[in-house]
């Protein structure tokens, strides 16, 4: 291998899998030392090691690689203004601990989540928190299945072998969902930044569950996935609000996409919560300062970054067992002014 100057080509983790004929996976766990790979396989990749003089980063592939006290969090993007709180509690309990947070975006880029990933093969951080915006790729899961690096999986759904720590979302939208049904709303919009991700399916779990328990028709509930910005949630609660049987309560993500529901709400020129009222996934700034005050589903974001780095640098220092360790951060309804009984239609 050349590169366009005439000198060699220095060999990656992809060359050296592809002629040992194994995964990445395989070859990060020889380069780690780690003991859950075969003598045979062992010595073939350690073969191809050392035919294409490969070397991660110029250390000796053969042995244990130093900590770096660099650990990754890496997100799907950065529209989500609660991520804020949960960086912070983070980043204090990594520095406490001696480490620094390295955080960075995929950009909803399959490409960029293996640039990433790829830090943790080659050993260049000691563990991550990730929250991908895309959980359904299969390349993903197979790569986060091949990591033997210490790794936590941030409110999204996870391979059964890797640590996780997610919000109780189903039961927090349940809650949420039974308490507007008790004051009269039959029809209620709800708003998610995305459908086939956790939180949106559990938020949509948590609304049927409340329906059926009431006796009522699952169609009044009127799901609007891809809310993720204050322009999308804006069209979509437009969109309900113009529809021939608008819906008398909207649930929507607390963070850039309130705001864009509130503003469709006052275009209308509707009064919260007399003619609509309105609950919020998440407590923000823009819920707790907006007259009146919103109605919120909260959970402890800061106790979500620190007890997600707890359970890694538990993995990391050996402190708990292989089984994978599942954390569930609960949720609980914040009733502010914001809801009301159904408004009465006129005789």
């Amino acid at each position: 291998m050349n590169d366009t100057t005439g000198r060699p080509e220095r060999a990656t983790i992809q060359d050296v899998a592809k002629h040992a004929n194994v995964s990445i996976g395989t070859v990060s766990r020889v380069v780690a030392g780690s003991a859950r790979v075969s003598d045979a396989l062992r010595k073939r990749v350690l073969a191809s090691v050392k035919e294409l003089d490969y070397q991660p980063h110029g250390r000796t592939p053969t042995k244990s690689l130093e900590a770096t006290r660099l650990i990754g969090f890496f997100v799907g993007d950065f529209v989500n203004l609660l991520y804020v709180h949960v960086v912070a509690g983070a980043e204090a309990r990594l520095a406490q601990a001696g480490y620094t947070l390295l955080m960075a975006s995929t950009r909803e880029d399959p490409r960029r989540e293996q640039e990433l990933l790829s830090l943790l093969r080659e050993k260049r951080i000691d563990g991550a928190v990730i929250c991908f915006g895309e959980e359904t790729h299969p390349d993903l899961a197979q790569s986060l299945e091949a990591l033997d690096a210490p790794v936590v999986i941030l409110d999204r759904q996870a391979p059964a072998e890797i640590d996780n720590v997610t919000v109780d979302h189903r039961g927090g939208t349940h809650a949420a969902a039974r308490y507007l049904i008790s004051l009269g709303h039959r029809r209620i919009g709800v708003l998610t930044a995305a459908g086939y991700l956790r939180p949106g399916l559990e938020r949509v779990a948590g609304m049927q569950q409340a329906y059926s328990e009431a006796g009522l028709d699952f169609s009044g509930c009127l799901i609007r996935p891809e809310c993720r910005t204050s322009t999308e949630a804006y069209a979509a609660t437009l969109a309900l609000l113009m529809s021939p049987e608008p819906p008398t309560a909207i649930m929507t993500p607390g963070s850039q996409a309130l705001s864009g529901a509130l503003r469709a709400i006052r275009s209308r020129g509707l009064s919260i919560p007399k003619d609509i009222s309105v609950v919020s996934f998440g407590d923000t700034e823009v819920a707790q300062s907006h007259e009146p005050p919103i109605t919120t589903i909260r959970w402890d974001l800061t106790a979500l970054g620190q007890q997600s780095v707890d359970l890694l640098l538990h993995r990391i220092d050996g402190k708990i067992g292989e089984d994978a360790r599942s954390i569930i951060v609960p949720t609980e309804v914040i009733l502010r002014q914001s809801c009301a009984e159904t408004p009465q239609k006129p005789a």
